[in-house]
């Protein structure tokens, strides 16, 4: 797995929850998709978190493929950091 920051100027939704998102931290698998995010606010902490449950969240419900190396690398550590701070089981 992968772990990596995805800037909000690629998706952004003025008028919903997503307005508030300043980055993305994304887990992704071997073949480039996303399978856990965390959606950070400028202050840095996490305001929302997916999948747990039916939410498939934005980037996890989605057919985007992050390969290659124009994405910036966080620790497995960091990911982990985040996603435990939103109190996710």
């Amino acid at each position: 797995m992968r772990h990596i920051i995805v800037d909000s100027a690629l998706i952004s939704n003025p008028g919903t929850e997503l307005a508030n998102v300043a980055l993305w931290y994304l887990e992704v698998n071997e073949r480039g998709y996303p399978v856990r995010e965390v959606a950070l606010g400028s202050d840095g902490a996490p305001l929302r978190v997916s999948p747990p449950g039916r939410d498939r969240g934005v980037w996890c419900d989605s057919f985007c493929l992050f390969i290659g190396p124009e994405w910036e690398e966080i620790s497995p550590a960091e990911f982990e950091r985040k996603w435990s701070a939103a109190n996710v089981d």
